[in-house]
């Protein structure tokens, strides 16, 4: 840095305070240097957001480039963008034409400054969002609160009864997820039993068991849909419903006649014999289709 700049704009890392780049004067910062209030850093710890690789700009450059266009035209006027006074018609003027308002506007200014003025500085920071292939150890319910008032945690001793209840009820009993639920409750949440007409019947607080979106959670999350539908209708059904389509029959075709597909379907009429009396039956409609040149042979 030279002496003789005689003012350094800096950029604060108060994300609370201040945001925005206000002035300081050469002398103060060679004053906090001594006293070794400012210190150097050998690795930036901004560059994964200011040079990302290139799946991660490809996937966030389109909204980066939309709030660019935003505040393009206020970051170009130098110094002016500085000077709150000078700044606030800047910002006023990009508020009447785009329609964002001046929280926002300020946001993206915000954001551009902090990361050195770089246009990369907008792009969403996702680099150290979630957990993947991490379980969280919830020790209070997440989201807002039941309408029954429902704290319940799904603990692991939970987790073995859900899979019990989905083979007893879900796979051998054939019921659906819903009266699974309660039939599990029933079975492993009951407090006590209660006479009702002669019959008696469990008795299932909502605060001491697992709610029915809770139980159905851990149920898409833990089976695919493809074992979802064979619990329910079994294998053969799952084939042919809802398995995994791999690769296309096109591309084994090369060329006219090399490959065919045949579908049958029973026919929605009946034939009858010549004397018109005797009933034959519903015949078989085969449909035999050259698959290059989609044609019905």
């Amino acid at each position: 840095m030279s002496k003789s700049v005689k003012s350094y704009r800096a950029k604060s890392v108060n994300f609370i305070l201040a945001f925005t780049p206000f002035f300081r004067k050469y002398e103060e910062i060679v004053i906090e240097a001594e006293k070794g209030h400012l210190r150097t850093i050998e690795i930036d710890p901004d560059l994964r957001m200011i040079s990302p690789d290139e799946e991660y700009l490809n996937k966030f450059r389109a909204k980066r480039d939309e709030k660019w266009g935003v505040i393009k035209d206020i970051v170009i006027h130098e110094p002016d963008a500085y000077i709150p006074e000078k700044r606030g018609p800047l910002v006023s003027r990009i508020e009447d034409s785009t329609g964002k308002s001046r929280k926002v506007i300020y946001d993206y200014l915000k954001k551009y400054w902090f990361y050195g003025k770089s246009i990369n500085g907008l792009l969403n920071d996702y680099f150290d969002c979630g957990a993947p292939g991490k379980t969280r150890n919830i020790t209070k319910k997440t989201g807002p609160r039941s309408a029954d008032g429902n704290d319940f945690i799904v603990t692991e001793q939970d987790k073995k009864i859900f899979e019990k209840a989905i083979e007893l009820f879900h796979e051998k009993g054939g019921m659906d997820i819903t009266e699974t639920h309660q039939r599990m409750c029933e079975k492993w949440y009951s407090v006590g039993k209660v006479r009702e007409q002669g019959v008696l019947v469990s008795i299932v607080k909502p605060e001491k068991s697992p709610s029915l979106k809770q139980f159905r959670t851990w149920y898409t999350k833990n089976y695919s849909k493809y074992e979802r539908h064979s619990k329910r209708r079994g294998k053969r059904k799952a084939e042919m419903e809802v398995r995994a389509l791999i690769g296309n029959a096109e591309a084994q075709a090369p060329s006219v006649g090399a490959l065919f597909e045949i579908d049958s379907t029973p026919a929605d009429i009946i034939l009858v014999a010549e004397d018109r009396e005797t009933i034959l039956g519903s015949p078989t409609l085969y449909m035999v289709k050259d698959v290059f040149s989609r044609l019905i042979v």
